[in-house]
C-alpha cells in the first residue's frame, strides 16, 4: 500500500495539477470517508490519512520545489514519519517545505532531533510561499533588532542542546512549538547564557520579577527594545513577560505569555523526564489566560494547554491517533460528515484528553450525528477522565447536552452521568460546577418529555437566582416558558410570564436591585410576547409602568431633570420659546463595540408651524426621524447610557387627558444597562438638553408639568 501511494504521488508531481492531482485527491478523500465511517483507527485508516495528507502537501503552492524522494524519506524515518504528517495535517501542508529546508541544511541533525525539527517546521509554516514565516510577529519588538531566521534558531538550540532544560529529542513537538517561534536575537540569547548560565531552573522561574515595574519606563527616544533595556528601564507587565520569555528561550524552555483582565504574565513548560508540566507566575484574577497560538493565527486558552499536557503525558502515540482521527473527520466532504462521525468514539477511546476530539464529539453529539448509545459511551469516558478538570468538562457538556426546548436526548445515560458528576463535584467542593447540574438535569428531562419535572427544576432555579443572578433567573424563566404548550407564541406562555411578574414584586419598588433587574427581564419577555400577538399598546403600557415604578425619586420634570450617559463633551440646551417637542432626528455611530447616539436634532411645534432646533453632536449617514403619531404627543423618553448616551426611545401619550394609553417609539442605539424613564405621563416636553462633542455624551429632556 505504501509503495502504491508513493507511486501515485510521483504521478501527481509529474502531471499538471489540474489534469490529475485533484482527481486523485477526490478518490483518496472518498476512501478516507469510508475508513472514518468504519469507526476503526487501524492500519488501513492510517494509510488513508497519510495518502490524503501527502496529496494535500503535493498540491500546496509552498511545496512546489519538494524533491521526488521527500515522502519516501519520511517513510524511511520512523521518528519523523507520523508526527511530521500530523503537523502537515493539523497545522499546514507547508511543514513539508520547511522540513525539506532543514533537511537540506543537515539531514543528520533533523533525524537526530526530529521533534525539534517538526516544531520549527510547524511554527514557521505561515503563508503559501516557500519562505519560512512565523504566525506571530510583534512589530514593536523586532524594530532595530536582528530577529533570527528559522535556520539560525535551529542551529542555536542544537549548539546548546547540552545545557537545554528540556530534552529536545524527547519533548513532543507540540510543546517545543512554544520555543521555536522565538523573536529573541541570538546575540541576546548568548547574553542570557553568559549572565544566568549557572542558574537552576527553579531560579529562572523568578525572572518575571527582575524587571523593575513601572507604567512609564523612561526610555531614551527611539532606543531599541531588548532584554538588556528591559532591565535598565523597567516597564509594565508586558515588559516583564518579554524579559522572562527571552531568558526561557535561551535555555530552551518552551514558554510564552498569557493575557487576562488587565494583566499579562508568563507561562512555561518543564519536564522531569517522566512527564511534562505547565507553570505560570501568578493569578491576579486570570485563572484561564488567553495565549497566542504559535501554530496558527488565532489564540488558545491556558486550559487547552493543560489538557494537551495531560494528553501527551498519558500517551504520545495515542494522542497522535486521536488527533489524526479528528483531522480526518473534519477533512472529509461535508456530505460525508455524519457517517464519518463514527471515527470520533474511537478517537475518544484512544485519548479522552484530546481537546480536538472532544470538541468534534461536542459538535457531532449536539447535531445528532452519533447514535445516542455511542455518544453516551464516549461522554461517560470523557467525564470520567476530566472530572477533576471541571472547568473544561462543564463547557463541553453544556454544548453537548440537549438545548432548552429540545425534543430528544443527545446521549444515553445523561441523567446517570449528571448524578455521578454531582457526587464527585460535591466531594471536590466545586460550587461553580455544581451550579450547572440542575440546569443540565432540567434540559435532559425536558428532552425526554418529562416537562413537569423540568419545569419544577427551572422554577427552583428561578427562586434561587432572582436576587443574586438576573441572567440565570431570566434563563430559567425562558426555559419554563419554552415548555408551555403552544410555545413560543401562546396565551398559556403569556399567562405564565404575567404570573411570574406578579410573583417577583420587589419591595420597595423605588431603587434598583438584582430582583428589580430579574423582574424587568421577565417584563421584557412578556412585552415581546404581547408584540408577537399584535397587542402593541398593551405591551408598551406594561413596559412603561415597569420602568416608571423603578425610577425612584427622579420626577423627570422641570428645568434640570436627569441626564443619561457620561460627563464628556460640552453642555447643550435646545428649548425654543413657546415650543413643544414633537419629534427628533437621530443618527448613530459605532463606539467601543456598540452603537451610540451620534447626533440629535429636535423637531418642534410652535403654534401652527413646525420648526427644527439646533443639532447636538455630529450627524452621521442614515439618520432616523422619530415623531409623535397624529393625536399623540411626546411625554418623555426611556434611555440607557454609560460613557455615552447609548440608546433611547420616546414615550408617547394621547393628547386627550382622559386617555391613559401609552405608546413607545422604536429603540435607537444600544441597550447596555438600566433603562431610565425621563418625563412620563403628566409632563409636557419642551426641549432637549445634555452634553455632546463628536457624539452625544449624555441626554435628557426639558419638561414642565402639563
Amino acid at each position: 500500500m505504501f509503495l502504491l501511494r508513493i507511486a501515485i504521488l510521483g504521478m501527481v508531481w509529474s502531471w499538471p495539477e489540474m489534469a490529475f492531482g485533484l482527481q486523485v485527491q477526490t478518490e483518496n478523500v472518498d476512501l478516507l470517508a469510508e475508513k472514518c465511517a468504519a469507526g476503526k483507527i487501524d492500519v488501513g485508516f492510517l494509510v488513508a490519512c497519510h495518502a490524503v495528507i501527502d496529496e494535500d502537501a503535493a498540491n500546496h503552492p509552498s511545496n512546489s520545489q519538494l524533491p521526488p524522494d521527500f515522502f519516501a524519506w519520511l517513510d524511511g524515518n520512523s521518528s519523523l514519519r507520523d508526527d511530521a504528517r500530523l503537523a502537515m495535517a493539523e497545522v499546514s501542508a507547508k511543514v513539508a517545505n520547511n522540513l525539506q529546508i532543514l533537511r537540506s541544511f543537515d539531514e543528520g541533525l533533523v533525524e537526530k532531533y526530529p521533534n525539534l525539527a517538526i516544531a520549527f517546521a510547524a511554527t514557521w509554516s505561515n503563508g503559501d510561499d516557500s519562505i519560512p514565516r512565523r504566525y506571530w510577529v510583534d512589530e514593536w519588538l523586532v524594530q532595530g533588532r536582528a530577529v533570527p531566521k528559522m535556520m539560525e534558531s535551529f542551529q542555536f538550540h542544537i549548539e546548546y542542546s547540552k545545557i537545554t532544560r528540556l530534552d529536545l529529542r524527547e519533548t513532543p513537538w507540540q510543546i517545543l512549538a512554544h520555543l521555536t517561534d522565538s523573536l529573541v536575537p541570538i546575540k541576546e540569547r548568548n547574553w542570557v547564557l553568559e549572565r544566568y548560565g549557572k542558574r537552576k531552573t527553579s531560579e529562572l522561574r523568578e525572572m518575571f520579577g527582575h524587571v523593575p515595574y513601572t507604567l512609564d519606563p523612561q526610555r531614551d527616544g527611539d532606543e531599541v527594545y531588548s532584554l538588556q533595556s528591559f532591565l535598565e528601564y523597567g516597564g509594565p507587565c508586558t515588559h516583564n513577560v518579554q524579559f522572562a520569555g527571552g531568558v526561557f528561550d535561551a535555555f530552551g524552555i518552551p514558554s510564552g505569555w498569557a493575557g487576562g483582565p488587565g494583566h499579562t504574565y508568563p507561562y512555561w513548560f518543564e519536564s522531569n523526564r517522566a512527564s511534562i508540566s505547565i507553570h505560570r507566575t501568578n493569578e491576579i484574577g486570570n485563572r484561564n489566560g488567553k495565549i497566542r497560538n504559535p501554530l496558527g493565527p488565532n489564540h488558545v486558552w491556558e486550559d487547552q494547554l493543560r489538557l494537551l499536557v495531560h494528553e501527551l503525558n498519558d500517551s504520545v502515540p495515542k494522542s497522535r491517533k486521536a488527533t489524526l482521527a479528528t483531522w480526518a473527520y473534519r477533512r472529509v466532504e461535508e456530505e460525508d460528515r455524519v457517517a464519518a462521525s463514527a471515527i470520533l468514539p474511537a478517537a475518544i477511546r484512544e485519548s479522552p484528553y484530546c481537546f480536538g476530539a472532544i470538541s468534534a464529539l461536542v459538535d457531532a453529539t449536539a447535531a445528532g450525528n452519533l447514535s445516542t448509545a455511542k455518544a453516551g459511551a464516549s461522554w461517560k469516558l470523557v467525564a470520567k477522565t476530566l472530572t477533576m478538570d471541571s472547568f473544561q468538562l462543564a463547557d463541553f457538556l453544556d454544548r453537548a447536552l440537549p438545548a432548552v426546548g429540545a425534543d430528544a436526548p443527545t446521549m444515553d445515560g445523561d441523567l446517570a452521568l449528571l448524578k455521578t458528576l454531582e457526587k464527585n463535584w460535591q466531594n471536590l467542593g466545586d460550587s461553580s460546577a455544581l451550579a450547572k447540574i440542575p440546569i443540565w438535569r432540567a434540559r435532559c428531562l425536558s428532552a425526554r418529555g418529562k416537562h413537569l419535572l423540568a419545569t419544577k427544576i427551572w422554577r427552583d432555579i428561578a427562586k434561587q437566582t432572582s436576587t443574586t443572578n438576573p441572567t440565570s433567573f431570566a434563563a430559567a424563566v425562558d426555559a419554563m416558558a419554552k415548555l408551555v404548550p403552544g410555545a413560543p407564541q401562546s396565551e398559556q406562555r403569556l399567562d405564565l410570564l404575567m404570573k411570574l411578574i406578579a410573583e417577583y414584586e420587589p419591595e420597595p419598588r423605588a431603587g434598583w436591585s438584582h430582583l428589580h433587574r430579574s423582574r424587568s427581564l421577565v417584563v421584557q419577555m412578556a412585552v415581546d410576547e404581547l408584540l408577537s400577538f399584535g397587542r402593541v399598546e398593551q405591551a408598551h403600557t406594561l413596559l412603561y409602568e415597569e420602568i416608571a415604578a423603578t425610577r425612584g425619586s427622579d420626577p423627570g420634570t422641570g428645568a434640570e431633570p436627569v441626564l443619561v450617559g457620561g460627563t464628556g463633551g460640552g453642555p447643550f440646551l435646545d428649548a425654543p420659546e413657546n415650543a413643544e417637542l414633537i419629534g427628533v432626528r437621530v443618527s448613530t455611530a459605532h463606539f467601543n463595540g456598540r452603537v451610540v447616539i451620534a447626533s440629535v436634532l429636535g423637531i418642534y411645534q410652535i403654534g401652527d408651524e413646525e420648526v427644527v432646533g439646533v443639532r447636538a453632536g455630529q450627524q452621521r449617514p442614515g439618520s432616523v426621524v422619530l415623531k409623535a403619531p397624529t393625536d399623540w404627543r411626546i411625554a418623555g423618553m426611556v434611555a440607557t447610557g454609560s460613557d455615552r448616551c447609548d440608546g433611547f426611545q420616546l414615550v408617547y401619550v394621547p393628547k386627550s387627558s382622559t386617555d391613559n394609553r401609552v405608546r413607545m417609539s422604536e429603540w435607537i442605539g444600544s441597550r447596555t444597562g438600566r433603562e431610565i424613564l425621563i418625563g412620563g405621563r403628566g409632563t409636557k416636553i419642551i426641549g432637549i438638553r445634555g452634553r455632546a462633542g463628536a457624539d452625544v455624551d449624555s441626554m435628557g429632556l426639558v419638561g414642565q408639568p402639563e
